[in-house]
């Protein structure tokens, strides 16, 4: 358990360079987590509302938000397989919830306060989002929250690969984020916020940089005031990380039947979306389950193919940014004629072939679009695979299947 007496009135009102590492002497930690305590990724409907639930309840008794008739705080991005859900669940009861929302075309909640920088756009970047604690265990909240930050460090860093991490936060817990977890304050006053009533100051981590400062922050503590052993090293058997049998960037919860439920019948969200907005989430999820929700009698000449986020490595660009079953767009990328044939590395074992035709260039950018035309076996295994997420049986319409 993290015990921290921050004695906020003195605390809020010295500098930083005495406050901070005051603030650090205060904590403790404890290695053992509550009996029964267990973090994850939502995945069932009833993880999924209850962590809905106790974000609106959080929020009206905060004061941000007026109370719905569902009782569920219900937001447009969590229509994206690419937001993830973490919750707390203490035995089978969800106690605490934390979304991680990359960035897509959609944007980000705080971009509309806040504009990022233009250089940070070509990198992968999400938010910390939608924290909240379940009130009968707010008195215990440090034995929740400590675990769910090592939850969402080792989550964003390991799985999702993502670089930088934003997180909006009232004034008062400002000090706490920064003098404790190292977030960098990019505002140096409070901004009224456009979809609660709270003003925030809006932070940052560069999640490499990250861990640096928390080998010379902490690295020489005693381990009860150690995090970089804590978030780094320390094993913890509550945190319970999904499976991978290849590298995925992404981890969907959303079926047909409750996205329906979620976004149109526990709230309004999928009425209030303006055309691009329905274009921007329909490109994430596959047309055959989702089209007919999304779009309902509307005109869908314009929707895009299903694709999935990626940060795949290869020697022959900086990166893969999204790919879809007949395509995929690449960062900074050496020179590409087309015929030619690419090699990708889609898990640490294997290694799938591409044959590829140039779409488009976006010299700008610095970006290209690829058509697939021809793959392995090993390419059309991980497309499938990464389709398994929204139960589809997807094969790939490719002229030929060269063997691995």
């Amino acid at each position: 358990m993290a015990k921290i007496n921050l004695k906020k009135t003195l605390l809020n009102n010295l500098p930083n360079w005495i406050s901070h590492p005051m603030m650090r002497e205060l904590m403790d930690v404890e290695i053992d987590p509550p009996e029964g305590l267990k973090i994850k990724l939502a995945e069932t409907q009833n993880e999924i509302l209850e962590s809905y639930r106790i974000l609106h309840d959080a929020y009206v008794e905060a004061g941000y938000i007026k109370s719905s008739s569902t009782g569920k705080r219900i937001i447009k991005h969590f229509c994206l397989p690419t937001t993830s859900t973490i919750v707390a669940k203490i035995d089978d009861e969800v106690v605490g919830t934390l979304s991680i929302i990359q960035r897509t075309n959609l944007g980000l909640p705080f971009e509309n306060i806040y504009q990022i920088p233009d250089d940070y756009k070509k990198i992968r970047i999400a938010e910390v989002s939608s924290l909240a604690i379940d009130s009968k265990f707010r008195l215990k909240g440090g034995a929740i929250f400590l675990p769910m930050c090592k939850f969402f460090y080792e989550y964003v860093t390991n799985y999702l690969l993502i670089d930088r991490v934003y997180i909006s936060v009232i004034p008062g817990a400002s000090k706490y984020y920064e003098s404790i977890l190292l977030f960098d304050r990019v505002t140096s006053k409070p901004i009224k916020y456009a979809t609660v009533d709270a003003s925030v100051v809006i932070l940052t981590a560069d999640l490499a940089e990250l861990k640096k400062k928390f080998v010379e922050v902490y690295s020489n503590k005693k381990d009860k005031k150690n995090l970089y052993k804590y978030f780094v090293d320390t094993k913890l058997k509550s945190l319970m990380f999904p499976e991978r049998k290849y590298y995925k960037f992404f981890d969907n919860c959303l079926s047909p039947e409750n996205f329906t439920n979620f976004f149109t019948k526990e709230s309004s969200v999928l009425n209030n979306l303006t055309v691009e907005e329905r274009k921007s989430i329909s490109s994430f999820l596959p047309p055959a389950s989702f089209q007919k929700i999304i779009w309902g009698d509307l005109d869908i000449n314009s929707v895009r193919e299903h694709r999935f986020i990626s940060k795949l490595s290869v020697d022959w660009a900086e990166t893969i940014m999204d790919i879809s079953s007949n395509g995929l767009k690449a960062l900074n990328p050496r020179k590409i004629s087309n015929g030619m044939w690419l090699e990708i590395s889609v898990s640490k074992e294997q290694n799938a072939q591409i044959q590829v035709d140039v779409a488009w260039v976006d010299k700008e950018k610095n970006q290209v679009g690829l058509k697939i035309i021809d793959c392995n076996e090993v390419w059309q295994s991980y497309i499938e695979y990464l389709n398994l997420d929204f139960e589809i049986e997807n094969k790939i319409p490719y002229k030929k299947i060269r063997a691995a």
